[in-house]
């Protein structure tokens, strides 16, 4: 299936505003009539329809709040990310993931990083000849 583009969005509005069917478009277009349908109807609702750039998303900031509540259980419970993540999770109801906990925890000295549990990355080396046939051989 091909992707869909700024000018394939605009010609497939355009064509469904005219009352072809999304089975149509979806085979002049190259995408899947279901996707003619969830472009359509996102039109629909918000009057334009915007495609997401690729890309990594954005590291998700931690509220002020958020902050205080991690703190807050650090000083009470004194255990590491990974319970104080669960134990927002079961008792506030605020999801945040371990890794964002750790992180505000190191970040505020109360936390630090093991260096038992730091691996040693080996460089990775391609495997090359000189010339590509020195490793065959004849029987």
């Amino acid at each position: 299936m091909a992707r869909l583009n700024k000018r394939k969005v605009e010609k497939l509005i355009k064509r469904k505003k005219r009352g072809l069917s999304s089975l149509l478009i979806a085979k002049q277009l190259g995408v899947s009539k279901r996707r003619i349908n969830q472009v359509w109807n996102k039109y629909n609702l918000l009057g334009s329809f915007n495609l997401k750039k690729p890309g990594k998303l954005l590291e998700r900031k931690l509220s002020e709040a958020e902050l205080k509540s991690i703190f807050y259980l650090y000083e009470s419970q004194k255990s590491g990310a990974r319970i104080i993540a669960k134990l927002l999770r079961l008792r506030y109801k605020i999801k945040i993931g371990n890794n964002l906990v750790h992180k505000a925890l190191l970040d505020n000295k109360m936390a630090m990083l093991n260096e038992n549990k730091q691996k040693r990355r080996k460089p990775l080396i391609r495997y090359e000849r000189e010339h590509s046939l020195s490793a065959g051989h004849m029987d």
